[in-house]
């Protein structure tokens, strides 16, 4: 059985997302390196467990310079490892480039995947972020591809 699906926007983009997803006020981690460089454009909770974080450069960048600058971050890390690299395109013509981290939660030294889209639409730069605990992985997964597939310009 399909999820029900709700739809975000900002006016150059839109894509659909689990609607058991609520609107959260703020974010509450940084997952772009360089976050101030950024602007957020909106964050959705399911049950503060799984967050869909969504960005748009505020300064000149690629996609592709951003997710090599988010790696680079990452690296630093103690407990980080990259699980996945990779260049990908949606059904609506959206080339995005992928990275999947895993990284330890120090509060709960329990391991958090983060899967971040870098992408660009109507000339901006965007992140668009799903991350949760490892073991709520295959809902991370299944919502990442929700969002991957019905991502699209407006």
């Amino acid at each position: 059985m399909e999820p029900e699906l709700s739809e975000f926007t900002d006016g150059n983009i839109e894509f659909k997302y689990p609607s058991v997803f609520k609107e959260k006020s703020s974010p509450t981690r940084e997952i772009i390196s360089g976050s101030s460089d950024w602007q957020d454009l909106g964050t959705l909770s399911l049950n503060d467990q799984i967050l869909i974080e969504i960005v748009k450069a505020k300064k000149e960048t690629t996609p592709i310079e951003a997710r090599d600058v988010t790696e680079e971050s990452r690296k630093a890390l103690t407990h980080s490892e990259l699980l996945s690299h990779t260049t990908i395109k949606n059904s609506h013509n959206i080339l995005a480039y992928s990275s999947i981290h895993s990284v330890m939660d120090p509060r709960t030294r329990e391991m958090i995947t983060y899967n971040i889209f870098f992408f660009k639409a109507k000339g901006k730069v965007y992140a668009l972020t799903v991350l949760g605990y490892d073991y709520d992985f295959e809902i991370i997964e299944l919502t990442a591809d929700i969002i991957f597939e019905t991502l699209q310009r407006r």
